[in-house]
């Protein structure tokens, strides 16, 4: 399915092309744009103008958040630094190797794009990163120049930097400050937040040393949490490995519960919403042997172990990403174990584990969600086959990430490992049907599914595709067969309305809570399910998109595009839409983009769990003989739904510029001991 985004009005205006070059300007003047600065988080790309001024690019970014310029200076000297930004209001500043410019002349203000001088700093030659921190600002541009007479406001610009790079390893961070924390070892740990950009760079403070790593979770879910291991020196091959957990009465997670996994850089698509795509390097794939480069040879992929190695170099870092599964029927309380940071008889580092696991069973989630998968296993002449144990691992993985059901281009012939897999949902056939199509239905149900789904036409938006899919939809409404399609045109769904049995619905195109679409959907008893594509390089927008925004926009389900594509048979053919790729055993790989996809699915689930308490203590509230602590408890969970479901009322843009995956961290707890809370009391 050709995904396509949702083109917002204001990133049509055109932007002013720069000014002549012909006249002659300061020997190792540079700057870039924002547009050539790829996405960040929390900066939003527009191209309005103002007062008479515009964008010197197609757009500027607007909002809260970080770019980042890595700058190849020729000469070493000391350079004045200049950012053309928005006058009205906000803070542009910028950081060289992070050290802040201060000192600048500044410039002028008011509602227009203006050049502020920041300062001055002395460079070396060579490569340094330039740091662009935007607060509540429009940002345009950032220059630098050897002469202080030069004024970018009056004189002539040179060309842009084309193709600026924009991710690099910070190598030139001093760590010699946790030397005593490191010790004869020569390493530290720690733990990170989730979905961390760092590149094999990260340099904590004395403080941010650990001696401990602490997550909480539910039981019947698979937690996670991050950390990270600094090396002062050279650690050669290094297994780091967490192999059982003792929990409460004797029960012990081993290491087919755990997944220890180092995250890998790689470079791909660094996209956020509709602009420029830039390419460049960023923590995605999660594997257990990260020695072989872009390489990723044997066992990487499928879940369990709780062993990986890597190789640190000195003054460098490594991420790493654990999961641990507490199976239903666990116990609540605390779960204790070790990482063992080196070899199991000499290691470098011990750092003790605990997973607190709350009295809280969270059962699977309600509703339909799947992912587009375009692989089969039944025909070997077709670019899409896959072998059929590849195949059952790849829809057992999606059960472990929190999926129910399945998007079958195979046809009904696969619907078996739907079933060996543990899916639960009616899965949908990419094809129409034919006149077997009563009897597949029947069949399904007696292989214990709800039923079927049959594809329609894919994202109808010309005259020929609509009327197309409107015959069709009556056919199958005379028939009594349902048909799941993908929508992503509001004229298009105007003239569909109400015939589609399960639409799927471009989540950018028809966002927001209360959309009249989605509502009047749902009140035809055609439930919706969004898509969105996958391409993002940011795991915290496919944790939004999928959860707890998805539902409060009213649907009832998701099915992104896209999980993995068969079609593509060696890894430079790979677009960046997959959240996986397989190991030579038939084992998916994930990224942390499908970690957090799960974790969407779960914010869901924790949700869900709440507003079941919440019911159950509303209908004992009208009977007789209840108690003051409960409804204290109800009035309590209702204010934590309002403060971390209800108040989601706006697009999708908007929802993300300002949310932090601490945020969600925080909403899931809260949520969760509200819900025990009422469970307490309803005893």
């Amino acid at each position: 399915m050709k995904y396509i985004f949702l083109v917002v009005a204001c990133l049509l205006c055109l932007g002013a092309a720069p000014p002549d070059s012909s006249t002659t300007v300061p020997s190792g003047t540079q700057w870039v744009q924002a547009d050539s600065l790829g996405g960040a988080w929390g900066l939003y790309p527009i191209g309005n103008h103002y007062g008479g001024t515009e964008p010197l690019g197609p757009f500027v970014a607007f909002g809260t958040g970080h770019l980042v310029w890595i700058a190849d200076i020729a000469n070493t000297a000391p350079y004045h630094v200049w950012v053309r930004r928005y006058g009205g209001y906000g803070e542009v500043n910028v950081r060289v190797d992070d050290k802040p410019i201060t000192g600048g002349r500044g410039g002028p203000g008011g509602g227009k794009y203006v050049w502020r001088e920041l300062g001055t700093v002395n460079i070396s030659a060579g490569s340094h990163h330039v740091d662009i921190d935007i607060t509540n600002c429009m940002f345009d541009a950032v220059l630098f120049t050897p002469d202080a007479d030069y004024d970018p406001a009056k004189a002539t610009l040179p060309a842009p930097v084309g193709d600026p790079v924009i991710r690099a390893p910070r190598h030139y961070r001093d760590d010699s400050d946790l030397a005593k924390a490191a010790g004869a070892a020569g390493i530290v740990a720690g733990k990170i937040s989730p979905y961390p950009m760092d590149l094999n760079d990260w340099l904590p403070s004395a403080q941010q040393v650990g001696d401990h790593l602490e997550f909480t979770g539910a039981i019947n879910q698979y937690i996670p949490v991050d950390f990270a291991i600094r090396a002062l020196k050279d650690t050669g091959d290094l297994p780091v490995s967490l192999t059982r957990l003792q929990g409460p009465d004797g029960t012990v997670l081993d290491q087919n519960q755990i997944d220890l996994r180092i995250v890998r850089l790689h470079t791909r698509l660094i996209m956020l919403y509709q602009g420029k795509e830039v390419h460049a390097l960023t923590p995605d794939f999660l594997v257990r042997d990260d020695r072989h480069g872009e390489a990723m040879p044997g066992h990487q992929g499928g879940f369990g172990g709780g062993t990986c190695i890597t190789c640190i170099p000195a003054h460098q870092s490594r991420q790493f990403h654990l999961v641990v599964h507490v199976p239903p029927h666990s116990p609540p309380g605390s779960y204790v174990g070790q990482i063992v940071i080196g070899p199991q008889d000499k290691p470098l580092l011990r750092l003790p584990v605990e997973l607190k696991v709350l009295p809280l069973t969270l059962p699977p989630i309600k509703g339909w969600y799947s992912a587009f998968f375009r692989a089969q296993p039944m025909d070997k002449d077709q670019k899409d086959f896959m072998t059929p144990q590849a195949y059952l691992n790849a829809l057992k993985d999606q059960v472990r990430h929190g999926l129910n059901t399945a998007v079958l281009y195979g046809g009904f012939e696969s619907l078996e490992y739907v079933v060996k897999a543990g899916m639960t949902e009616s899965p949908c056939i990419i094809r129409w049907p034919d006149d077997q199509a009563l009897e597949q239905v029947a069949q399904a149900k007696k292989m214990g599914l709800p039923g079927l789904l049959y594809y329609g036409v894919d994202e109808p938006h010309t005259a020929k595709q609509i009327e197309q899919t409107r015959n069709e939809a009556q056919r199958r409404q005379k028939l009594g067969l349902p048909m799941m399609m993908a929508i992503n045109d509001r004229e298009a769904q105007k003239e569909l309305a109400g015939l589609i049995s399960n639409p799927i619905y471009n989540l950018k195109v028809f966002d927001g809570r209360n959309n009249p679409v989605i509502e009047a959907a749902c009140n035809a008893g055609h439930p919706p399910v969004s898509y969105l594509g996958t391409q993002s390089s940011f795991p915290l927008y496919m944790r939004a998109m999928v959860g707890l925004y998805n539902t409060a926009c009213g649907y009832v389900g998701s099915a992104p595009w896209d999980y993995y594509d068969a079609q593509y048979t060696g890894v430079a053919e790979h677009g960046d839409y997959e959240v996986v790729r397989f190991d030579s055993y038939g084992e998916p790989i994930p990224t942390l983009r499908w970690e957090a996809w799960r974790d969407g699915i779960d914010d869901v689930r924790y949700l869900q769990a709440l507003d079941r308490a919440i019911a159950a203590a509303q209908s004992r509230m009208q009977q007789p003989g209840a108690s003051a602590a409960l409804k204290q408890a109800l009035e309590h969970g209702l204010t934590i739904r309002k403060t971390y479901s209800d108040a989601i009322d706006d697009t999708w843009f908007r929802y993300l510029q300002s949310l932090t995956a601490e945020q969600l961290e925080t909403g899931c707890q809260a949520m969760a001991r509200a819900t025990i809370a009422l469970q307490d009391q309803l005893k």
